[in-house]
């Protein structure tokens, strides 16, 4: 069983198993200088996707072609806080680079977004010339955009957050209540059927 030290998330080093299974010992490795290796600290200002770009090119680049070479390679990339964070994965746990990718990925593709980039969804706000259906259309591209997370309720509230406050009292009095009391998906039949009958009437977005 290959040791390492494993790190908690205190810092405390730790021994345990090292996180990529063994294969047989008899991977081929080219010599790589440190020099030419992206990477990746865990900063917010770091990109994870431009990391893993940069470490395929130099995969491809020394003809890295098999999971084994990647896998092996891989952890010298990691520095700092990712690398502490690598240590402390399961051990024997990573048997492919699809694998380490996702457990990657998931890991930092939100967290290394800066707040501004995560809260440009929080700061939409209604068009003037935008009707409620394109509006949610454009609420659902950004959020995928910024790739942050949200329960169904917190999106909801976050949608009817950027609608001018007279058209949320026509909303209230079409939904005969209350509209944060809707599901998104209730919501965006709403925003859908009004904006129709509006583009019917000629009314633009204005009831």
């Amino acid at each position: 069983m290959a040791e390492n030290r494993n790190a908690r998330g205190n810092g405390e080093i730790i021994e345990g198993t090292f996180p990529i299974q063994e294969t047989n010992g008899d991977t081929k490795m080219n010599n790589i200088s440190p020099s030419a290796l992206p990477h990746f600290h865990g900063l917010t200002t770091e990109d994870p996707n431009t990391f893993l770009f940069q470490f395929i090119v130099i995969c491809q680049t020394y003809d890295y072609a098999e999971d084994e070479q990647k896998l092996k390679l891989f952890p010298s990339t990691l520095k700092d806080a990712t690398l502490c964070w690598f240590m402390g994965l399961p051990g024997n746990n990573i048997t492919t680079w699809a694998q380490m990718q996702h457990t990657f990925n998931n890991k930092y593709r939100d967290y290394c977004r800066s707040k501004d980039t995560k809260e440009e969804i929080f700061r939409m706000t209604m068009g003037s010339d935008e009707s409620l259906e394109d509006n949610e259309e454009r609420f659902q591209l950004n959020y995928k955009r910024v790739r942050c997370t949200l329960d169904p309720e917190s999106l909801k509230l976050v949608l009817l957050r950027g609608i001018w406050e007279d058209l949320l009292d026509t909303l209230h009095l079409l939904t005969e209540g209350d509209i944060y009391q809707l599901s998104y998906e209730d919501i965006k039949t709403i925003f859908r059927n009004h904006s129709r009958v509006a583009i019917k009437k000629g009314r633009g977005v204005n009831p």
